[in-house]
């Protein structure tokens, strides 16, 4: 890999004519160094054909499911761009606090199994997820089938007697 690069916000690194990109996954791209973080599940490709350049969107998990009209072929000066996955955050009474990478449509349910489930002081029943509205933390009481949001903390409380 030619210029790869850790960013802040991402992992971007330029194909040289000398690299095989198989396949685009959550875990690494093949053929490459990897990616050491959780990537989105939307990967960049900055194409450089002759005088455009063209970027195209790739969803890592139409790749993974075989659907190989997101298979772009990759090219000598071609960018790849895999941003970071966007994280929540599980406290409290589970069995493996800590931050987690989203997926679409994650329910608090789904984020507490993340979390290794509630322990046996704890209370799906009882979770608060805080957030930021408009710039101010705002603390929400939450059932197990609402959505988890990019940057939630939920925190799981003990259960009444």
């Amino acid at each position: 890999m030619v210029g790869n690069r850790a960013l802040s916000a991402a992992t971007m690194s330029r194909v040289s004519s000398t690299d095989k990109v198989v396949c685009v996954t959550k875990a690494r791209l093949s053929g490459s160094r990897g990616v050491k973080t959780p990537a989105s599940a939307t990967v960049s490709i900055s194409v450089m054909a002759p005088g455009d350049a063209e970027v195209r969107r790739v969803s890592l998990r139409d790749i993974e499911g075989g659907r190989l009209s997101q298979n772009v072929p990759i090219r000598d000066g071609d960018t790849i761009f895999v941003p970071k996955a966007e994280r929540f955050f599980v406290v409290g009474l589970v069995r493996n606090p800590g931050s987690f990478a989203m997926e679409d449509n994650m329910t608090v349910l789904q984020a507490l199994s993340l979390a290794g489930g509630v322990t046996e002081r704890g209370s799906s029943k009882r979770v608060r997820v805080t957030r930021m509205v408009d710039g101010k933390r705002i603390e929400i009481d939450v059932k197990p089938t609402d959505l988890v949001l990019p940057g939630d903390t939920l925190t799981v409380r003990q259960r009444l007697l």
